[in-house]
């Protein structure tokens, strides 16, 4: 990833050494690009930015959680529900910067250009901002909680034996 200009984007092989077309930008001409943002926790993903170079900003990303990224070579073709366990998610947008509202909880978010590319018109376009906050822990009950329920369960054992002592 190469942090250039208003945001941040990608120069791919069919772009170096100069990586002067589309200038850093995430894109689906030739090859499509992506960019991964991997979290230590699970956060609550509300939206990100993308700043618009003239050109359309059709976007797929994924928001998930997963740790098959850490290890090994993949692509976006591998990038498949029913291994990683999360699903592509597209937003059409036209040639203006534009906010897209996400709003799901994962710990890594992979942004790319469309793929597939259905109106077949170029996407570019750079990751200007993202707005992530740390997704609240799961409720668990504190250790008074469970001994009251459990003197609870012990009341009702007795009164239950009680009852069938005495038919």
């Amino acid at each position: 990833a190469v942090v250039s200009g208003l945001g941040l984007g990608v120069c791919n092989s069919n772009e170096y050494p100069s990586c002067s077309y589309p200038d850093h930008g995430i894109d689906n001409n030739g090859k499509t690009d992506f960019l991964l943002l991997m979290f230590d926790a699970d956060m609550t993903i509300a939206s990100f930015d993308l700043s618009s170079y003239g050109y359309d900003t059709d976007t797929t990303y994924y928001v998930g959680h997963s740790n098959a990224f850490t290890t090994g070579t993949w692509n976006i073709s591998s990038l498949s529900p029913s291994t990683l366990g999360f699903t592509a998610i597209g937003s059409s947008g036209g040639t203006s910067s534009r906010t897209v509202n996400v709003n799901k909880v994962g710990n890594f978010i992979l942004i790319g250009a469309a793929s597939p590319n259905p109106d077949y018109n170029t996407d570019y376009f750079k990751l200007k901002s993202i707005t992530a906050t740390l997704a609240p822990p799961p409720v668990v009950p504190e250790p008074a909680t469970w001994s009251l329920m459990i003197v609870g369960f012990a009341g009702l054992a007795s009164l239950y034996r009680r009852r069938t002592v005495r038919s």
